[in-house]
């Protein structure tokens, strides 16, 4: 069940944006819904789900920069997610994993803005 539905225009095309794209993936409707909305005026969040398939599926089809998920999910979970991304050719450029450990939102917050700015300056 998403918490943010995937943004798409009515042509299917994703407009060109120079924030970072991410997809967000926790069973945790609580934590998904407020890391969205806190990483949302700096990054784009293209799809927050609650569900490792629906993950997938979005990250299959708009293609975000980065995909953040909880390693600890019904059905299919983080890990098996990563190693399905793994063969596939259109994948994110950074898959972050959370547990039960990273749940500090503003330190993912910051890693991101982080990584973004250097990810910046190498192009």
């Amino acid at each position: 069940m998403p918490c943010i539905e995937p943004s798409i225009t009515a042509l299917g095309v994703v407009p060109f944006r120079m924030k970072l794209r991410i997809v967000i993936a926790d069973d945790n409707l609580a934590f998904c819904s407020s890391f969205a909305s806190l990483l949302q005026n700096e990054f784009d969040i293209v799809a927050a789900l609650t569900d490792g398939g629906l993950a997938l599926e979005a990250i299959r089809s708009l293609r975000p920069d980065v995909a953040v998920l909880d390693l600890k999910m019904p059905a299919l979970d983080g890990i098996q997610l990563t190693k399905r991304l793994k063969r596939e050719s259109h994948r994110p450029a950074v898959v972050i994993a959370l547990s039960k450990m990273t749940r500090n939102l503003s330190r993912l917050r910051n890693t991101l803005e982080r990584w973004a700015m250097s990810s910046r300056h190498s192009s």
